[in-house]
């Protein structure tokens, strides 16, 4: 339970009464909470997170726009048209894999910044690709798709793993907050999309919503290179990490003095950070996942998110 001073100063967030002063006491409720959330959060990261899952949901314009393309332009069969967005949403399937790179993998020393610049662009070139050129095979079509698809799949688990380490700002509320924001601008954005789509498909070639969708993608890169490299820090400032290794606590049999040295030893093996490989990092990692597997509230949720998979495979 949140102690009362402290839930009281974490209400606070939500309206405008955090900045302290007599006049700042009026509550307009979403300005107040948008306001709050950028006081607590990187300015960079939450501007970021609007933008990306604005492209997030605005990806149903391209779905409808590649629909009517399958449709009256290659001339497919619907059983045609089902494997091909069969193909176009695996890559939504692998996202676990995603999460290892990111994890594991830095480039330029920098573990989320790289990957959202280069998928981002990499959505406007699939997207131009489609825009550009008179597709007649339906092959290259969702070869292209299925490009912008992983792009954007790769986007999401980067982005909701900087996500993660920024909601430890506000214990109490930075979880709830950043995903309300993230699926407020994802909604938003699949209205829009759902009616640009209509209307372009209505009167004009559907290749105009792929230009759309791409040049949105570039509107993300520039977010995504102006990304504070302090947004994606994976300890925040003072705060040191759990021990993932194996250590002597975990055998039984041991001495005192035994678990003392053998943790001492563990200890001056572990590289500076910063500099750990890829196979401590990858190592660590699956440490730590397999210890958070072992918590019923996190076992249970998988276990739930497998059947709906099985049941019900949207994404």
């Amino acid at each position: 339970m949140i102690p009362k001073d402290e839930k009281k100063s974490a209400n606070n967030y939500e309206g405008g009464a955090d900045a302290g002063g007599d006049g700042d006491s009026n509550w307009f409720p979403y300005y107040d909470f948008m306001r709050s959330v950028f006081r607590r959060f990187d300015t960079s990261f939450v501007i970021l997170l609007i933008l990306e899952n604005f492209n997030f949901g605005l990806w149903v314009m391209v779905k409808l726009a590649s629909q009517d393309l399958y449709k009256s332009y290659l001339h497919d069969d619907p059983a045609d048209m089902s494997v091909y967005n069969s193909l176009i949403t695996l890559p939504w399937s692998l996202k676990i894999f995603y999460g290892l790179i990111t994890d594991n993998v830095p480039l330029c020393g920098l573990k989320r910044k790289p990957y959202l610049i280069f998928f981002a662009f990499l959505q406007f070139v699939m997207m131009f690709a489609l825009f550009s050129y008179d597709m007649e095979s339906s092959i290259v079509v969702t070869a292209l798709l299925f490009t912008a698809s992983f792009s954007m799949a790769f986007s999401n688990v980067t982005i909701d793993a900087v996500l993660v380490v920024q909601s430890r700002k506000d214990p109490y509320l930075g979880s709830q907050d950043l995903f309300s924001i993230a699926w407020l601008f994802n909604g938003i954005a699949g209205v829009i999309g759902c009616v640009i789509a209509a209307y372009v498909c209505e009167d004009y070639h559907p290749k105009w919503a792929f230009l759309i969708y791409g040049s949105w993608g570039l509107v993300v890169l520039v977010a995504a290179a102006f990304l504070s490299s302090e947004a994606e820090k994976e300890w925040l400032d003072g705060e040191e990490p759990e021990i993932t290794d194996y250590s002597s606590e975990y055998h039984d049999g041991q001495t005192l003095q035994q678990a003392l040295e053998a943790r001492e030893a563990i200890e001056a093996s572990r590289p500076a950070r910063g500099e750990e490989g890829f196979g401590y990092n990858f190592k660590r990692n699956m440490i730590a996942i397999w210890r958070a597997l072992q918590r019923r509230e996190v076992y249970m949720i998988v276990f739930y998110f497998l059947l709906d998979g099985v049941t019900n495979p949207s994404f």
